[in-house]
């Protein structure tokens, strides 16, 4: 048996996926487990022992479909869902299992701030299958033995061993992301070595965090300096974790790592809270205006951004000393 998964993007999104994964091999351990995905994604899923064959693709979709046309599949778990994945199966002609995307009801949520709450995603993507599960089936992520051991190296370079926290400053939005000056208050407030990690994006901001320390000896700023495999093996390693609702955040929780996330126009109960981690606190303010988007926004709609700007320091140092305490 040949089954296809497709998902194109992004980081969370495909990290949360994992779950399929395991039930397919646990109920088909014969199959051979294919997965589609984009080509700028293709690293999160290249250590998977699960997945038989990735597909990845930039602008060559079309070759991609008459290359699985070969294969011959037997079904396809459509865990996207979108007009691309919709006419892809179509081209395919297969059997095929679809993501339910919730849109009417986090469109409620948005709109008329209905107090409801969204099934998880990853049990939305469990019940595309065509049989039941159990036992929960938590979250695995795969960061590869070299940029482990990449990552390690890099640590020793900085004379870092172990425990150290975490920080994650990158997520895709603006109304995702607390304010820089907190995370300065909140590093000079710590007496851990810390680690800055996020992408490109992130260097900017990561710099004036950096720059406003006044003792920043136990500050190392790796934004833009690593791979997501090596950042995913720094979490890894890591004993603490703060971040927002991002992709790092989902591989932090693979990690049952204890952690912290900062959500801001978002809710946990729109469907993308940590996933089985039960070392995972969620901070995110009852307030008449959450959520505004069911992804993000560039600025806040209300300008006064009160569901980052309440969430103090102070409120997240607290927080911490509870989980660690557990």
């Amino acid at each position: 048996m040949k089954i296809l998964l497709i998902r194109f993007s992004s980081i969370g999104d495909i990290v949360l996926t994992s779950p399929v994964i395991t039930a397919l091999k646990q109920k088909y351990p014969s199959a051979q487990i294919h997965y589609l995905t984009k080509k700028v994604f293709l690293d999160i899923l290249l250590h998977n022992p699960k997945i038989d064959k990735i597909w990845s693709y930039d602008s060559n979709l079309e070759l991609i479909i008459q290359q699985l046309k070969k294969e011959k599949l037997d079904w396809i778990i459509d865990l996207h869902n979108n007009l691309r994945s919709r006419w892809l199966c179509l081209r395919l002609g297969l059997k095929t299992r679809r993501l339910h995307k919730e849109n009417w009801n986090k469109w409620k949520m948005v709109n008329l701030k209905s107090k409801i709450s969204i099934p998880h995603i990853v049990d939305r993507y469990l019940k595309t299958l065509d049989f039941s599960i159990k036992n929960p089936i938590p979250l695995e992520y795969y960061c590869g033995l070299n940029d482990e051991n990449h990552a390690i190296q890099l640590l020793k370079k900085h004379e870092i061993d172990k425990n150290y926290w975490v920080i994650v400053l990158s997520a895709t939005h603006f109304t995702k992301k607390w304010l820089k000056e907190y995370f300065v208050e909140l590093i000079q407030s710590l007496d851990k070595k810390i680690i800055l990690l996020g992408g490109k994006t992130e260097i900017k901001e990561s710099q004036w965090i950096e720059n406003q320390l006044i003792n920043n000896n136990h500050c190392i700023n790796l934004c833009g300096k690593t791979s997501l495999n090596q950042s995913a093996a720094i979490i890894k390693n890591s004993e603490f974790v703060i971040t927002h609702d991002t992709g790092l955040m989902h591989i932090a929780c693979a990690y049952q790592k204890k952690m912290i996330i900062l959500w801001g126009n978002t809710l946990p109960e729109m469907g993308f809270a940590p996933y089985q981690n039960p070392n995972a606190l969620n901070i995110s303010l009852d307030l008449p205006c959450k959520p505004c988007s069911k992804l993000g926004r560039k600025k806040c709609p209300k300008s006064h951004f009160h569901c980052m700007k309440n969430i103090t320091p102070k409120m997240v140092l607290e927080t911490s000393k509870m989980l660690l305490s557990i």
